[in-house]
């Protein structure tokens, strides 16, 4: 398996092309309004999404979500890090989470000077995203059953990738059969198999892969395989792709007006002996497809840390480093209510 070499680095490490906003607050609880099942087809019409996945593969089990925020379940932290097995979860057993929630936040001017902007904080009580692509210069097309369609997760395991890599390597060519669904269902450009037996076609670029013959096209058949970034064969034990949009509904949160922009996204780990076995990873492809001019165009990440007791936390950045921590003020982590302490064994959170 390709692996790619990090810098040493704390629990829980973010990577992410994009500068940082850190807010340590109390966590909040907030009721999720079920979506309407109807099937209109009217514009921007489209419901939140509502599916959820873990992502488990190393020593951190964190929720993510297809509404623009992550590592809660929308109603309690979900950043476990060092997690608990599947049998103490199934027995109501609980372990110290290190972060509460997160979202990604893009704003910018259109020519007139008006602001747009995409901001969420906590999506049980905001929209800001909404699950699906957009069509270029077109995005009206996208609709409340786009959005059902697409609000999903694509996950994908090393150790299936690596199957495929190998009856490459032996064969030249594999076959349908031997592809395992996580990698035969990844949505890159043109993937038949997502088409035919999903109901999905992907027309642009969205989900990075391997393109072994340079067509354009996703072929795991062919030894195409998904990747972190297209440009280079690396992969992870376990990585998970969806697809946002910023045009699917009104904007509740900030009241503003939306960019028109679809946000590729992809998590994931490793499973190492290493400090890698604490960190998670996220990299997010954002394409602005108003066909609009954008300027002033800022991104962010609002991260609401929870070290364990989220009233005994202290935040700082390291400008040079684009580097935001947080930390414990006390030697001791006690438990806070629901949220569990780490005790004497404090960590500290780098993102």
């Amino acid at each position: 398996m390709k692996r790619m070499n990090y810098l040493k680095i704390a629990t829980g490490a973010l990577f992410m092309a994009m500068s940082m906003n850190i807010d340590a607050r109390e966590s909040v609880s907030v009721k999720r309004k079920s979506a309407v099942a109807t099937e209109k087809t009217n514009a921007r019409d489209c419901d939140p999404g509502l599916v959820q996945i873990d992502m488990d593969i190393n020593n951190v089990r964190t929720k993510l979500l297809n509404t623009g925020d992550m590592w809660w379940d929308r109603n309690s932290a979900k950043y476990q890090v060092p997690k608990i097995s599947k049998a103490q979860l199934a027995n109501g057993e609980k372990g110290p989470n290190s972060l509460f929630s997160g979202a990604i936040w893009v704003s910018g001017k259109d020519v007139g000077g008006n602001l747009k902007i995409a901001a969420i904080t906590f999506s049980g009580s905001e929209s800001e995203y909404w699950p699906g692509p957009l069509v270029q210069n077109n995005l009206d097309a996208v609709n409340k059953k786009t959005c059902k369609d697409w609000d999903q997760f694509f996950n994908v395991l090393g150790k299936d990738i690596d199957k495929v890599v190998g009856l490459y390597k032996k064969n030249g060519a594999v076959a349908e059969s031997e592809i395992p669904d996580g990698v035969k269902y990844w949505p890159g450009r043109k993937n038949d198999f997502l088409s035919r037996d999903k109901g999905l076609d992907v027309d642009d670029y969205m989900a990075p892969f391997l393109d072994r013959d340079n067509d354009g096209i996703y072929d795991p058949s062919k030894g195409d395989y998904p990747v972190i970034n297209p440009k280079a064969e690396a992969y992870a034990d376990q990585m998970v792709f969806w697809v946002l949009n910023d045009y699917g509904n009104n904007h509740t949160a900030t009241q503003g007006q939306p960019l028109g922009i679809q946000m590729n996204c992809l998590a994931f780990a490793f499973a190492s002996s290493n400090e890698l076995n604490d960190m998670t990873f996220y990299r997010y492809h954002i394409i602005n497809k108003s066909g609009d001019d954008v300027s002033q165009t800022y991104m962010s990440q609002f991260v609401d840390c929870d070290l364990g007791d989220y009233s005994d936390d202290y935040v700082g950045c390291d400008v040079p480093r684009s580097m935001g921590y947080v930390y414990n003020s006390k030697a001791i982590d006690a438990n806070s209510g629901s949220a569990i302490g780490y005790g004497t064994q404090v960590p500290i959170q780098r993102d």
